[in-house]
This record gives structure tokens, C-alpha cells and sequence, in this order.
């Protein structure tokens, strides 16, 4: 398995993984391809045998311009593209995306990626990560209201984000179109734990050995 940045003659493959990732609401070409030409060190794929199986998709905005406001997906990314959304000096990663192949979920390749995330993040001294989670079990609870049903996190995606330390911020009403979900979205986020460190490049460099020697763990 080999994580790499993407470039543009990925754009095929990395179109079809979204829609069978996201059927719903899948990413265009244009989105995926505004992506890479906007801020490409932040786009990253994972690769086996030469197949992309999951890609994470990421910008850098200023926190303080959303920080108030209950924002949609289309709205925090500029309709996918993130052209106008993306911040070059932005004090925040936010996640724009994250997609792995059904047949290589389970196997550490969500985790390749949000590690590659995270490896950017220091490297680039921004003070956290963000990124709007789905709750794609609410549909089964739709009589519980939402902030209810977080205190007490039921769903796999959550739980999944959980085990790395984030921690909830707001919910997103309207998010995305998600029936799962019932379009809620859930701002969760990390702060940087290297945020100010006069050592953060080389500590991005050696950070995906500190979390494999567990030097360093995310929970």
C-alpha cells in the first residue's frame, strides 16, 4: 500500500471511486480536479497494485470566517472546487473528503490517510484539523433530536473519528444531501498538538513512525 499525493492523470480512477463511495452525492471531475490545481500538497490517494482504493481530500481555510456560522458542505468548499474557499496562509486543515473502497475498508487505509493528513498538518503548523462528519445511523433514531442522539454517539463513522481523539464542536444542519444521515452534519476536529513547535518539519517527518512505534497515539 503506497500513499501518495494525487495528480491530474489520477482524475479517472479517483472519479469512479467517489461514486461508488458516495452514490448520493458524488464529487464531479471538476470538483476533484479544481482540488489538485488549487492546493494540490493537500490531496492525497492510497494505491495498491497500481488501483487507487481511497483518497482524502483536504484545504486550508481560516476558522474565524466559519467559526459562526452554520455552513453547508457546498458552501465550506465552494461547490467541491474549494477555489475560493481554500486560505494558502488558513490556520485550519479542514477535510473536504474522504473515500476507500468498499473491499479495503477495515484494512488500515482510512487510517494511511488521515496519518498523511495529519503528517500535513504539522508540516504546515496549522493549529487543528476539521472536517464535517456524516451520522449515517440517525435515519434509525429521526425521534431523537440531534444533539440528544450525540451525547451519546451510536454511529460507526462518529466512532470511528472518536477513536482519534477529535472532539464534537457543532452540528450542521443541512449539510449535505445525505438520507442517511437526514442531511446532519457533525463539525468535529483536533487541535495540533506540535501547533508552535520550532521543530513541527521534522517532527512531520518522523510523525507515521511515532504513531506505528506508538510513540505518539492519536487516542
Amino acid at each position: 500500500m503506497k500513499i501518495r499525493r494525487c495528480r491530474k492523470e489520477d482524475l479517472p480512477q479517483l472519479v469512479d471511486l467517489d461514486h461508488k463511495v458516495w452514490p448520493f452525492f458524488p464529487a464531479t471531475p471538476e470538483m476533484i480536479l479544481s482540488r489538485i490545481k488549487t492546493f494540490r500538497p493537500g490531496q492525497f490517494l492510497a494505491e495498491c497494485n497500481g488501483r487507487v482504493v481511497g483518497a482524502v481530500y483536504t484545504q486550508r481555510i481560516n476558522y474565524d470566517e466559519w467559526a459562526k456560522k452554520k455552513f453547508t458542505w457546498m458552501e465550506i468548499t465552494d461547490n467541491g472546487t474549494i477555489k475560493n474557499t481554500h486560505r494558502p496562509d488558513g490556520d485550519t486543515l479542514y477535510g473536504v473528503g474522504l473515500a476507500v473502497k468498499r473491499e479495503f475498508q477495515g484494512r488500515g487505509v482510512s487510517l494511511r490517510l488521515i496519518i498523511a493528513a495529519g503528517q500535513l498538518a504539522i508540516r504546515l503548523n496549522v493549529k487543528q484539523i476539521l472536517l464535517g462528519s456524516r451520522v449515517p445511523s440517525y435515519h434509525r433514531h429521526s425521534e431523537i433530536p440531534i444533539n440528544e442522539y450525540l451525547e451519546n454517539p451510536r454511529d460507526p463513522e462518529l466512532r470511528f473519528y472518536l477513536r482519534y481523539g477529535v472532539e464534537f464542536i457543532k452540528v450542521l444542519p443541512d449539510y449535505m444531501p445525505d438520507p442517511e444521515s437526514l442531511n446532519f452534519g457533525v463539525l468535529i476536529g483536533r487541535r495540533n498538538p506540535f501547533y508552535g513547535n520550532p521543530f513541527h518539519h521534522l517532527i512531520a517527518t518522523i510523525f507515521p513512525y511515532l504513531i506505528k512505534y506508538k510513540i505518539y497515539k492519536f487516542r
